[in-house]
């Protein structure tokens, strides 16, 4: 990124989302901007919950300020790389970034699953075995090969996959995981197996996904 050459240039952004704020971050490590000179118009209201889908804010619980986020944030390093750099560029104190504080104190939020799905009558399972039949291990197959411009408009995930699918292991976990229902975007399904296709040995435990402090729902 260049840096600014005309101290009269103005940034003006449409949201408070995470999208803003990055781009208002690296507006002012990449380029000099004066973080005066970056405008973030919000529709939303000073006591509204702001953020999109990485809304959060402080609360005051029994009288002492509280963190309260309405989802909880998940993070892996291969899919996730543009994020942590982002990190790298945000400071946490005086002498450590967002990143060197993640990795100090990423042991502590460290996940193994052990129960990954409660079935009927508190049944408990480890969701190691996927339940998926041949069939449905080929639909995903051809769903994963399959280019989007051949994917009709409109598809829904239950135009592609069968009854069985839908109650397999395997969806119970991806859907509680990246909370998809039936009815959401083929597309957007096959985008999100080829974004994690790598972690299906880790589906069960979770074990390579990270949390922060401050997204441990």
């Amino acid at each position: 990124m260049e840096k600014r050459e005309d101290p009269s240039v103005k940034a003006y952004f449409n949201g408070l989302g995470l999208g803003s704020i990055a781009a208002a971050m690296y507006l002012i490590q990449k380029a000099d901007f004066n973080p005066s000179d970056i405008h973030i118009y919000e529709q939303k209201g000073d006591k509204d919950i702001v953020g999109g889908s990485c809304d959060a804010s402080e609360m005051i619980v029994d009288g002492q300020p509280a963190y309260f986020m309405q989802g909880s944030r998940m993070f892996e390093d291969k899919v996730y790389p543009c994020t942590k750099e982002l990190w790298s560029i945000i400071p946490y104190n005086d002498h450590e970034s967002c990143l060197q504080d993640h990795q100090k104190n990423r042991e502590e939020c460290r996940i193994s699953t052990v129960v990954r799905l409660l079935h009927e009558n508190g049944k408990k399972d480890t969701g190691y075995q996927l339940g998926l039949n041949t069939a449905e291990k080929l639909k995903m197959a051809k769903l994963l090969a399959t280019p989007e411009f051949l994917i009709p408009d409109g598809a829904k995930i239950t135009d592609v996959f069968g009854e069985a699918f839908f109650t397999s292991n395997y969806w119970y976990m991806w859907r509680s995981l990246f909370a998809f229902q039936p009815w959401h975007s083929a597309v957007e399904m096959k985008r999100y197996m080829h974004l994690f296709f790598h972690e299906m040995p880790n589906m069960n435990t979770m074990a390579a996904l990270e949390r922060t402090r401050y997204t441990i729902g």
